[in-house]
């Protein structure tokens, strides 16, 4: 309860899921070992929201809070790549041209996707 690290946490769910499958496979009961894997389940999405908080918060810290310029094709693409711009109408202005969002767009979609998998790799395996 007391644990901070999602890996540690990862980890000790990925045996305790092998523990329980094994025992499972002998015929004894292991409702409670995953009644058990779904109360860490709570505990891990908690230690993850106050990791990403901070993420989140030197994302917004660190921002300027102005459109993105970009001056080349290979920028604009570059850009497009993290967040998934689709604008007719800005792809057809000429260079250099502002992105309609600043840094932050960009930096928090990632790290939201990222944060979505982190949540996601607890579920694994636990036969939901």
């Amino acid at each position: 309860s007391y644990c901070d690290d999602p890996d540690l946490v990862l980890d000790l769910k990925n045996l305790i899921v092998l523990f329980a499958d094994t025992l499972q496979g002998y015929g004894f009961p292991v409702s409670q070992l995953f009644d058990m894997l779904l109360e860490m389940r709570e505990q891990y999405g908690e230690i993850l929201l106050k990791r990403w908080n901070i993420t989140f918060r030197q994302i917004l810290d660190q921002d300027n809070y102005s459109p993105i310029p970009v001056s080349t094709e290979q920028e604009y693409r570059q850009y497009t790549s993290q967040f998934p711009l689709q604008d007719p109408e800005l792809e057809k202005l000429s260079y250099p041209k502002k992105l309609p969002f600043s840094e932050f767009v960009p930096k928090a979609y990632c790290q939201l996707k990222e944060f979505i998998y982190a949540c996601l790799k607890y579920s694994e395996d636990l036969h939901l």
